[in-house]
């Protein structure tokens, strides 16, 4: 895994250079796609419809990119030192990462939530897991030590309050992967609310007014995924 993440050629915060660099075009830092203040109508018929196979553990195991990031994650907090005691998984589907944090981190608390009542079912098999919506997070303001988004962001119909509510429960570390489409494959996938195939316009969305109490922890690049690792400054 430490092979693959050094083979990727992922930029690190030193190498990734300013989108007010230039050579970047102000167009491209905007995410394509739909925004809604609310939740559009037909929204969980619609992802259910869209991610079903999810609950098919055999496509589960074959296809899913989220273990390989759990294992990237627990990597990185080994190598830098950082204890992490409580985990939430945003958009969990069945439950194959929480599986995967309770494997690395057994003394943990894990939970899941995800929109989808038929993933639930499954995943409240592996960790406690409850049907909700990630913009509306029932939780206290930094409760749990990490929160970890893998391929949920671009689900979000309103991506700054997704954001907000991630990092509002976060109290270390923060995790959030999002794919880096085009328009071709983001029409495919009718689940999918935005989409951009610039790493800058993700960056310009997920770091936005983060520096007052975040610093950019690790950035990895990893077949077509934007991986961002954030970390809360010391108050």
């Amino acid at each position: 895994m430490q092979k693959e993440l050094q083979d990727s050629n992922a930029p690190t915060p030193s190498t990734i250079p300013s989108t007010n660099s230039s050579s970047v075009s102000l167009t491209s830092l905007s995410l394509e796609g739909e925004h809604y203040d609310s939740m559009p109508e037909g929204y969980v018929k619609n992802q259910y419809d869209q991610n079903k196979l999810h609950t098919n553990e055999a496509v589960e195991v074959w296809s899913e990119t989220a273990t390989h990031f759990v294992q990237a994650l627990y990597e990185l907090c080994h190598r830098h030192h950082v204890e992490l005691t409580s985990f939430l998984d945003i958009g969990c589907r069945t439950g194959y990462a929480m599986d995967m944090m309770l494997d690395l981190w057994p003394s943990a608390h894990v939970e899941g939530i995800d929109l989808i009542p038929e993933f639930i079912k499954l995943a409240d098999d592996a960790a406690p897991a409850r049907v909700m919506d990630m913009h509306k997070l029932e939780f206290d303001d930094e409760q749990f030590d990490c929160t970890f988004s893998c391929q949920t962001l671009e689900h979000a119909y309103d991506v700054p309050t997704a954001l907000n509510e991630q990092f509002r429960v976060t109290k270390r570390l923060a995790f959030i992967s999002v794919p880096c489409e085009g328009q071709d494959w983001f029409d495919r996938n009718a689940s999918h609310y935005r989409y951009s195939q610039s790493t800058f316009a993700w960056l310009d969305h997920i770091c936005a007014d983060r520096g007052l109490h975040w610093d950019v922890f690790y950035i990895d690049r990893y077949k077509g995924y934007l991986n961002t690792f954030f970390i809360r400054k010391p108050q």
